[in-house]
């Protein structure tokens, strides 16, 4: 079987739902609330008390390597949460298709630099057929800034 890993920046996470109503500025610079602040290490949102917002990775995805359709084997989404923001769920698509959903596990703390066990997730198991995104839900008790430095996934064929 052959193994291929492909990873992102954490710098193109996606906001669900960008704004004042669940964002706040990050170092008081403009439209961060909107657009999240984004540098060369990744992407920094700052979540308003009690909110909670989902973040989104487009994972670059083979499908069929050597005629054979590929199985996703993990997710990775390397985060660092300050305290007051837990990463609380991770859903894994292909395409339009939930393959895994992992809800209620609120991890906080420095996780962006290496993987641990905070910050990977067994994926699907199954054939591959459209494409790779994860989907992390991050709740705020508190303002708080969460730091997205990568994200990728393991796939095998």
């Amino acid at each position: 079987m052959a193994k291929q890993a492909m990873w992102v920046p954490g710098y193109v996470a996606q906001v669900e739902i960008p704004g004042n109503t669940r964002l706040r500025l990050v170092n008081g610079v403009p439209w961060t609330d909107v657009t999240g602040l984004r540098v060369g290490s990744g992407a920094f949102f700052r979540g308003a008390a009690n909110q909670s917002n989902w973040f989104h990775f487009a994972i670059p995805t083979p499908v069929i390597t050597d005629d054979r359709r590929v199985r996703l084997d993990r997710v990775f989404v390397l985060y660092n949460a300050d305290a007051g923001a837990c990463v609380d769920a991770a859903h894994i698509w292909d395409g339009p298709n939930q393959i895994r959903r992992y809800d209620g596990i609120c991890h906080t703390g420095n996780h962006g630099g290496a993987i641990d066990g905070a910050n990977n997730w067994a994926g699907g198991g199954g054939p591959v057929f459209w494409g790779i995104g994860v989907s992390i839900l991050v709740r705020f008790t508190s303002e708080a800034n969460i730091h997205f430095t990568t994200a990728g996934g393991d796939f095998t064929s």
